[in-house]
């Protein structure tokens, strides 16, 4: 199968309508992270291989987010040399519509779940059971599609990519003799037992036989327990009799006990009554006594509340009388206060003005002298900045090394110093003598030749890496070649140091590292200078920045005018022109200290002047006023009160009122004394006598309530032992212990033939994964080809499981046996591509098939990297590929169908219709 087109609308994150066409052997999708490049395969798989009713939370997911849009797919694919197209509908009115090409027009062939099936039967595959489809389901897609996040590689392929295998090979693993004997004992074995497990299968023979046996043996244990239920009863019956009798006799002793305790608790009963009817008389006298003491409280409290007000009312009068003294007092003390103040507050105006205008006078003065400074810094700040300039434009123009410049060269200086002395210990010397002066021509490793004149008997010595060429004019010439491989790489490596250096000589104009330093430290020299100027800049006002020093130059010279503007309108005194700023101070310091006394003495008389103290003198007066109107009110109002509770209570006099409460106490102490005698008795005379006669009657109520349940009890177990006497258990018992005698023998009957079936089946599979063997060497012949050209002589072979599955590979030059897990994971992802390649080059001699490969060879080296691009143009000559990739640059120049998701997904395209 060969995919030339898809197209989906309303998936993922695809609102829009998106279509690509596959129209040749290599595309390669390119978008970045969460463009939607696995969302396109997932699409073609679900639109391939999935009912078009599915549902659940899997399915609902394939709506685009927040939104409740019904995803649609159609794939148009090549199979048999003919075209189809699928176009499904998912959720909302589901719908599935497979058409095929003919005579250049789209016909329908088929709807609904009719389409789902006949898709399968083109392609291969399995409808899924309930769900989604998984890779098991996908026929050989499962071999040839690599989703991203899938699975590197199985644990075993689908029974389609081996049957395929089969079929393009003409390889029979299996006759139909063999198929229809093989289909036996698997029926026979399964019918017994389950595929994995080996357990007995549900509902088969010997699993019903086991039932049957499970049943027997629960009925057997059920009357077994029935029996000694029985007997346990008999037994049971006897102890309840015995517990019956001894129940009764605590009974009657119970009752007889409850007789006698209803006498004492009348006698309880009398006592209670007569010490009630005493508390009822103690709490009338309580009362009595009282409220007679809460009368003489109240007469003996009112008579004293008058006496206190009448005294309170003298003190507060003669208070009244000191306070009109005092207000007198402070008025005319005050007077004579506003009149000094006022002539300290006249004195504060005048000095105040002085001290003005010599602030005025000293600011001014200050204010020049910081101009000054200001224009000097400016003028100062304005020659270094030039000189700065002049120093950067010097350095502009020159090109100086830095220091890492500086030591690169000396490490490649020493590297060839050592590479030289390593060569004349590795390579070739050759010494010259000349018996008379000689001109030869020669040539060291691959320079050009030169000419060397040879004095006589003046001995002449050459050295090279691996290669010294000499050629006599006319005479001779010979080539003297070192086969050492540690002298070859010396050589190379000097070579290289020797060229990395010249050039990083050439780049500054030098000819030697130490030219170079000198360059380097000439630059330094630069930088020091511009540091320092930078640093004396620092050290002028604003940093030395020429704009904010003509500011507050400017600034300065505005507050300047204000101050001599303020001097012409209040002329300093006469003697103070022409006297020095220090002078001045002194005198402001005086003017101040003057101030500062006359602003408290004006407080100090403020205070004292203050009308306040008067204000404060004349409220309490008015309170103590209102505070002897107010106790007159007071004794007014206890006097009568006094006056009505004398005439109330109807006694003659106050000492008649104490007398009745002293009798009134009398009375109730001996009262009191009674009562409290009876209550002394109320335990032993009431309470004890109650709380007998209450629990002899719960004894009673018990032991009539055990007696009751007993006979109840009893009662049932000869109910029972009535009902279960009919019963010949012993027989029944042995009945069927003889059943399940016969039960047992049936089941390990049954048992060994299960055993008997799975072994003969297991023996059958062993048969057939030994000739499913026969199709791993076409595979592994490719895969062992390509994976010499990925991994050059690092490994020469790959060895497959029963399954097909790759398990190990030859490493070289050790042949050692490596497990996959044990390399590294981009080795095994590149391995994982190589047999899918390899399997779908197998496949396609029967017919072509479409390999997708979505984001893989990610860790995969730029070096293996572009050996699989020649392996993918390679493999698209048979197979057709589609590649998905965040890095286009992977996949350069191996194919012209390059799709850009992000301008593909934003052009509408609408999904044509089932004839459209």
């Amino acid at each position: 199968m060969r995919l030339t087109r898809l197209a989906l609308r309303n998936w993922r994150g695809f609102r829009g309508e998106v279509e690509l066409n596959f129209d040749a052997d290599i595309t390669v999708i390119v978008g970045p992270n969460e463009s939607g490049k696995s969302t396109l395969i997932e699409a073609a798989i679900r639109g391939l291989f999935d009912r078009h009713t599915a549902g659940g939370q899997a399915v609902e997911a394939l709506q685009p987010w927040g939104s409740s849009l019904a995803p649609e797919v159609c794939v148009t694919f090549r199979t048999r040399d003919r075209y189809y197209r699928i176009r499904k509908r998912f959720l909302a009115q589901p719908s599935s519509q497979l058409s095929q090409l003919v005579n250049g027009q789209w016909q329908l062939i088929a709807e609904g779940d009719a389409a789902d099936r006949r898709v399968l039967e083109l392609i291969g595959g399995r409808m899924p059971g309930a769900g989604l489809s998984k890779s098991q389901h996908h026929g050989i897609i499962q071999a040839l599609w690599v989703p991203q996040g899938s699975e590197e590689l199985p644990s075993a392929w689908n029974r389609e990519v081996t049957d395929t295998l089969e079929a393009v090979l003409g390889t029979a693993t299996q006759t139909a003799e063999t198929t229809a004997l093989e289909l036996r004992i698997r029926e026979e074995h399964h019918q017994l037992l389950t595929e994995v497990r080996g357990d007995p299968r549900t509902g088969g023979e010997l699993d019903r036989a086991i039932s049957e046996l499970r049943d027997t043996e629960e009925r057997y244990r059920e009357v077994r327990e029935q029996r000694q239920r029985l007997e346990d009863k008999i037994q049971e019956l006897a102890r309840r009799q015995e517990e019956i009798r001894e129940i009764e006799a605590g009974y009657l002793e119970a009752t007889e006990g409850l007789k006698q305790s209803e006498e004492e608790l009348k006698a309880a009963q009398e006592h209670m009554q007569l010490r009630l009817d005493l508390k009822n008389q103690v709490d009338r006298a309580e009362r009595d006594y009282a409220a007679l003491s809460r009368r003489v409280k109240a007469v003996k409290e009112a008579g004293e509340a008058i006496e206190a007000a009448r005294k309170d009312k003298e003190t507060l009068e003669a208070c009244l009388k000191e306070l009109e003294r005092e207000i007198a007092a402070e008025k005319s003390a005050r007077e004579q206060l506003v009149r000094a103040l006022e002539g300290k507050r006249t004195e504060r105006r005048g000095v105040g003005k002085e001290a003005g205008t010599l602030r005025d006078i000293l600011r001014a003065r200050e204010v020049k002298g910081q101009i000054e400074g200001l224009c000097r810094d400016l003028q100062s700040a304005e020659a270094t900045l030039a000189e700065i300039g002049k120093i950067e434009e010097t350095l502009a123009a020159s090109v100086c090394p830095g220091e890492e410049n500086v030591r690169r060269a000396r490490e490649l200086d020493r590297k060839v110093r050592e590479g030289e002395a390593i060569l004349q210990a590795q390579g070739l010397t050759v010494e010259f003598a000349a018996k008379q002066q000689v001109a030869l021509r020669l040539a060291l490793d691959d320079r050009h030749a030169e000419t060397v004149t040879l004095d006589k008997d003046l001995p002449h010595r050459f050295h090279a890496g691996t290669r010294l060429e000499v050629e006599l004019p006319d005479l001779i010439s010979f080539t003297i070649t070192s086969g050492s491989e540690q002298a070859r790489q010396a050589l190379e490596e000097l070579e290289s140091n020797r060229e990395s250096l010249r050039q990083l000589l050439a780049r500054f104009g030098v000819t030697s590292p130490d030219e170079l330093e000198e360059k380097h430290r000439e630059r330094q020299n630069y930088q020091n200078r511009i540091h320092n100027l930078r640093a004396r800049l620092e050290g002028l006002r604003h940093g030395g920045n020429p704009e904010q020093l003509r500011q507050e130059i400017s600034s300065l010279k505005g507050e300047l005018a204000v101050l001599e503007e303020r001097l012409e309108s209040a002329p300093a005194r006469p003697e103070w022109e022409g006297r020095a700023s220090e002078y001045l101070r002194e005198v402001l310091a005086s003017l101040e200290q003057r101030l500062k006394e006359l602003d408290e003495a004006i407080a100090d008389l403020e205070e004292k002047a203050s009308a306040q103290r008067i204000d404060d003198l004349s409220e309490e007066l008015s309170g103590v006023r209102a505070e002897i109107s107010g106790l007159a009110q007071v004794v007014q109002q206890k006097q009568e009160e006094l006056t009505r509770l004398r005439a109330e209570d109807g006694f003659e006099s106050d000492a008649a009122r104490d007398k009745a409460l002293s009798q009134a106490a009398a009375e109730l102490e001996k009262k009191r004394r009674a009562y409290e005698v009876l209550e002394g008795e109320k335990e032993e005379k009431e309470d004890q006598p109650r709380k007998r006669h209450e629990a002899l009657k719960r004894q009673v109520e018990t032991l009539q309530e055990q007696l009751n349940r007993a006979n109840v009890e009893a009662a049932k177990i000869q109910g029972a032992l009535v009902d279960a006497g009919g019963l010949d258990l012993y027989q029944k018992e042995g009945n069927l212990e003889a059943e399940l005698n016969c039960l047992r023998q049936r089941v390990e009957r049954l048992n060994r033939d299960a055993q008997a079936w799975r072994l003969l089946d297991n023996l059958v599979a062993d048969h057939k994964n030994a000739q499913l063997q026969v199709l791993v060497t076409p595979v592994k012949r490719q895969v062992d080809a390509w994976l010499s050209r990925v991994t050059g002589t690092a490994y020469a072979g790959v060895e497959f499981s029963e399954e097909l599955i790759p398990v190990r590979v030859r490493a070289l030059p050790w042949e050692v046996r490596v497990p996959l897990q044990e390399l590294s994971y981009g080795t095994r992802e590149q391995l994982n591509v190589l047999v899918r390649l390899a399997i779908g080059w197998v496949i396609s001699e029967r017919e072509p098939q479409v390999v997708v490969l979505d984001d893989r060879l990610v860790n995969t080296d730029a070096g293996r990297l572009r050996e699989f691009r020649f392996i993918l143009q390679e493999a698209s000559q048979r197979v057709q590929l589609i590649l998905l990739t965040c890095h286009p640059a992977r996949y350069s120049g191996i194919t012209r169908n390059l799709i850009d998701l992000a301008s593909v997904a934003s052009k509408a395209v609408p999904l044509r219709g089932s004839a459209g």
